[in-house]
């Protein structure tokens, strides 16, 4: 499926079956080829999300299978322990789709960009996509990329703030919110039809897992 996909060039269907891949892969036990998909993938949709659709209808589509993408791959860090990357992923995939939601079909990347510089970064857009069936070429197509966008965003800095373009905050970043050492930060996340409870503390960051339907009644109930 992946193959077939790379060759149609369909940016939606290439990074939800790399995405599809991964968790094939961490079902039947192969967690190093699973990181590997769903890293690809995730670095796909980076790499594209500036040029997402911009009419309602086909944002909402890339939206929800980007955002699908980031939960198979917290999932996945999750269950291999790595809890802080697990939080970062999902603290970027919240930016990215606010971001995107808010400011999609209202920037002028035209008064900042000279045509030279939307050409390239559009030619290498391209290439990312023709490559992506190769996966070594795929990386090397991604990181030229990112090269040139970090060196976009050095020359036009409003750029980097626009497309929310950054990373986010880490745990050093985070405990620096910690008004004492008995105090606690908490983030939810929606993974594999449960809800991860983030607990960021003076020790580190550990994960909850809370089942939905169970939190969804016991809202319902302080609510009622």
């Amino acid at each position: 499926a992946v193959a077939i996909t790379c060759r149609t060039e369909m940016p939606l269907a290439l990074f939800t079956s790399l995405a599809a891949l991964g968790r094939v892969y961490d079902a039947t036990g192969k967690h190093a080829e699973a990181g590997a998909a769903l890293e690809e993938s995730c670095a796909l949709v980076e790499a594209t999300r500036r040029d997402a659709p911009g009419d309602p209808v086909s944002l909402a589509a890339f939206l929800k299978r980007s955002y699908a993408v980031y939960q198979s791959q917290v999932g996945h860090l999750i269950s291999a322990g790595q809890t802080e990357a697990a939080l970062l992923w999902a603290e970027k995939s919240k930016a990215r789709v606010l971001n995107d939601l808010l400011l999609k079909g209202h920037l002028d990347e035209r008064s900042a960009m000279s045509d030279e510089e939307r050409h390239t970064e559009q030619a290498l857009l391209s290439k990312v996509w023709q490559s992506a069936a190769n996966r070594k070429k795929s990386q090397e197509a991604i990181g030229e990329l990112e090269l040139f966008r970090r060196q976009l965003y050095s020359r036009h800095p409003e750029l980097a703030l626009q497309r929310a373009d950054f990373a986010p905050a880490g745990p050093d970043e985070w405990r620096k919110l910690l008004p004492d050492a008995h105090s606690a930060l908490l983030e939810y996340f929606e993974v594999d039809n449960e809800m991860a409870l983030f607990v960021v503390s003076a020790k580190g960051v550990s994960v909850v897992h809370l089942d939905v339907a169970t939190t969804a009644v016991r809202s319902e109930e302080h609510t009622s």
